[in-house]
């Protein structure tokens, strides 16, 4: 399965099968690698940054899986306003697509903040949602990683666990 890259595996088929490789301790795996599994290994990102201004970001995401996506995604970071809530999202120049398995993939990008960004601090999150209008916030439709204590169920974002203030 690793080498034709499988994503998929029809649960309701040979369930003989199936049974045997739950019996002899393989599923599990089977069932982890399947697809594709984005861990994010490493990550720096600027302090600080002005409204309007220019933010770094160095993101290592491995891909643990066996194949990469096949539907295209954008990738973003979401500057979300710790007092008030609101969400500013940056789009990437990445494509998840070209993520492949066993191998890691390094954004490294200098982008441009919003103008209308007010001063505050802001928790840097990872969205890589359904480019569907109609899905698109939808959480059950963002890519999840596969690392612990980021997900946020009911954002769809992952949490990258920096703080970074604005000011003018």
């Amino acid at each position: 399965m690793e080498k034709f890259h499988w994503s998929y595996l029809n649960l309701d088929y040979n369930v003989s099968v199936l049974n045997n490789w739950r019996n002899q301790g393989c599923f599990a795996k089977v069932d982890q690698k399947l697809g594709y599994r984005f861990v994010m290994t490493s990550g720096t990102y600027s302090g600080t940054a002005t409204p309007g201004g220019s933010f770094s970001v160095n993101l290592s995401i491995q891909n643990q899986g066996w194949a990469a996506p096949y539907n295209s995604r954008n990738v973003e970071l979401v500057f979300r306003n710790t007092a008030t809530g609101a969400l500013f999202p940056v789009k990437l120049a990445a494509d998840p697509r070209r993520w492949m398995a066993n191998q890691t993939a390094t954004i490294n990008q200098t982008v441009t903040l919003p103008s209308t960004m007010p001063r505050g601090t802001y928790a840097l999150l990872l969205n890589l949602p359904d480019p569907q209008a109609s899905l698109r916030n939808r959480p059950e439709y963002s890519i999840q990683m596969a690392n612990t204590n980021t997900w946020e169920a009911a954002t769809g974002f992952n949490n990258l666990n920096h703080s970074v203030g604005i000011a003018p």
